[in-house]
């Protein structure tokens, strides 16, 4: 049995299929599946299934999918749901490497005081 991975994100594509190699994953892409699902940043959960729903509506196959946070509360809980995005000052689609080095920058105050 086929299951889609709800995202467009070649990261998370990548993830999802290394963790659960022993399953039958196929990406939007691998399915001629073109769509953007507009998550809304209003949790974790919401975006989840609005993205799960979105792909299977349009695939009418088993879809998985997921959406991640990242919650610092010395940020005032930022970057929060939109976590790779951070604020619109990162691609959706930022390597994973990236996105920590970018991560390091921020945070790197409140782990260093000066």
């Amino acid at each position: 049995m086929k299951i889609l991975i709800g995202s467009n994100n070649k990261n998370k594509i990548k993830d999802w299929k290394e963790k659960l190699k022993d399953f039958n994953l196929v990406s939007p892409t691998e399915m001629g599946i073109d769509i953007d699902v507009d998550e809304g940043l209003v949790s974790l959960e919401e975006n989840a299934l609005k993205k799960a729903r979105g792909f299977f509506n349009k695939s009418s196959t088993t879809t998985i999918s997921e959406d991640t946070g990242f919650f610092i509360k010395e940020l005032n809980g930022e970057p929060g749901v939109a976590v790779k995005r951070w604020g619109g000052q990162l691609s959706e689609n930022v390597s994973n490497e990236d996105f920590i080095n970018y991560l390091k920058n921020k945070v790197n105050g409140l782990i260093n005081p000066k």
